[in-house]
């Protein structure tokens, strides 16, 4: 039986350049020197993104964030780079022992079907190289800031909706 392919991926010269830009353009803005990263790192970021505008159709999107299953159960901290969703399910981990499974440390998938939500585990998973591949239901979603002291709070729907959209803008735009 012979499967036909939903689509292809070609990476060229210019989508490595154009990931070369963008990230270099995130270092300035972020005030970071500007890393210098081999065209073989850039190439998988360029089959990341087309992988993700065909998945988009698939309801299927991109989210940056850690994500961990506690008891099969996921859990998604998301934040602007360097605010700690990394440490935080270390601590989870350290917390939680076994029961805790790391599905993916920065740039995990999530379905929507059927009024449920599932977080996948992806192969880009950080500077920490942390993932598995699996999949859970997605529990709640938790929106990281940093403050001089811990707490958290419980948001209405669109309120966090707002504030996602604003860690989305935040982090591209600054």
């Amino acid at each position: 039986m012979h499967r036909i392919t939903d689509f292809t991926i070609q990476i060229r010269q210019s989508d490595i350049d154009y990931e070369r830009q963008r990230s270099e353009q995130s270092n300035l803005k972020e005030g970071i020197p500007v890393r210098n990263f081999s065209d073989s790192y850039l190439e998988t970021l360029a089959v990341y993104r087309q992988l993700c505008e065909h998945l988009i159709d698939k309801n299927i999107i991109l989210f940056h964030g850690s994500v961990i299953a506690i008891d099969g159960i996921a859990y998604l901290f998301t934040a602007k780079s360097g605010t700690g969703k990394s440490t935080h399910t270390r601590l989870w981990r350290e917390h939680f022992g076994n029961k805790a499974v790391m599905i993916n440390d920065d740039k995990p998938l999530i379905k929507v079907e059927n009024h449920s939500v599932t977080v996948h585990g992806t192969p880009w998973d950080g500077k920490h190289r942390i993932s598995t591949n699996t999949s859970a239901p997605l529990k709640a979603i938790c929106l990281l800031n940093r403050g001089e002291e811990n707490h958290i709070c419980e948001v209405t729907r669109q309120e966090a909706y707002t504030l996602h959209c604003y860690t989305i803008l935040y982090c591209n735009i600054k």
